[in-house]
């Protein structure tokens, strides 16, 4: 396994995606492919960087604000948000963008936040508060995270007893 594919996986991992049991084969082919449709010459996000100035206002990193009453997210239900990507860059504009229709208090953190200028091991820490955040949305009986059967499809997805 190549040191990217590592770092990939570690990163999944890190922000909390459950990697089902036996899948971690599968899901380190899906990173050595896309490392190989990449440049080899382009750095990972994650690969040290400059490390960007503090922000006062995501110092005050607080609990997520829950979604105001009467917003309806059954439409939300078993409905996936990002299929087929990992990488913090696609993943979190989309999440960002479903979170301000349906709780914009809470996207206000967000918003201003540019994945290509943020080193990954800061993305993970933003992703891991942005799946907190997308909690508060989750319709009553489900979750925000990657389907048990695909790590790279993120969405909403109803607890299973």
């Amino acid at each position: 396994m190549s040191e990217k594919t590592k770092l990939l996986v570690e990163s999944i991992q890190r922000i909390g995606v459950r990697i089902p049991l036996g899948e971690h084969e599968r899901v380190e082919q899906i990173a050595s492919a896309i490392f190989e449709a990449q440049d080899d010459t382009a750095p990972l996000a994650n690969e040290p960087g400059p490390t960007p100035e503090p922000d006062p206002a995501a110092a005050a990193n607080t609990a997520p604000t829950p979604a105001p009453q009467g917003a309806n997210t059954e439409e939300l239900r078993d409905k996936s948000i990002s299929t087929g990507t990992m990488l913090a860059a696609d993943l979190i504009p989309k999440f960002v963008a479903v979170l301000k229709q349906y709780n914009p208090e809470e996207a206000k953190q967000y918003e201003a936040i540019d994945p290509a200028t943020i080193p990954d091991q800061n993305l993970g820490d933003i992703l891991e508060d942005l799946f907190k955040s997308m909690d508060t949305i989750a319709p009553e009986g489900c979750y925000f995270g990657a389907h048990e059967g695909d790590g790279a499809d993120f969405g909403f997805w109803t607890v299973e007893d």
